[in-house]
């Protein structure tokens, strides 16, 4: 895939992802947006991984090569019905030109808060993620804190080592 220039300097591009099942290969496009348009996007924050197994996607019909975290992130991100606007640092900024880089990082903050929404991908689901998630939806809940509190004091710390929730969200908290 070859970028093309950005012609200003309150320009971005944004990855408009294409609508597809989550197992078919991932393509999208690069569009050049001026960082004040009011062009709806989300930011995709994520861990980059590993270079070592790099996975294809489809770039404007040409074959680009990305992390295999950022492909996974991008085939559960897609919707099956409609395209959706990212705006993500491994494919929205061109990594190979440092001037280019070096300006987009300075902007990575108002990049962020113009995103409609931020996306934070830490990997596809684990054998207990949903034990962590519900520890998480939980904890702002006054009858399960109250309870929780509870079952800590009654049965110490012991506790919070036995708890397959409090595993979870251990593991889940070491891939991010």
């Amino acid at each position: 895939y070859k970028y093309s220039p950005l012609s200003s300097s309150d320009d971005i591009r944004l990855l408009a992802l294409r609508a597809g099942k989550r197992h078919a290969i991932v393509e999208c496009k690069l569009n050049h947006v001026s960082l004040s348009s009011t062009t709806a996007y989300e930011a995709l924050s994520y861990t980059w991984g590993s270079d070592s197994n790099l996975q294809p996607i489809l770039v404007g019909g040409c074959v680009f090569y990305v992390r295999e975290n950022l492909a996974s992130a991008l085939q559960h991100l897609r919707y099956e019905d409609a395209d959706r606007v990212l705006w993500v640092a491994a494919s929205c900024i061109n990594q190979s030109d440092i001037e280019e880089r070096n300006r987009q990082v300075l902007r990575m903050g108002s990049i962020f808060q113009n995103a409609k929404s931020v996306q934070a991908w830490i990997g596809a689901a684990g054998d207990d993620s949903g034990e962590a998630i519900a520890l998480i939806r939980n904890i702002n809940n006054d009858d399960w804190r109250e309870n929780f509190l509870k079952d800590v004091l009654d049965g110490g710390a012991t506790i919070l080592h036995q708890s397959q929730r409090w595993r979870a969200i251990a593991v889940l908290m070491e891939r991010a």
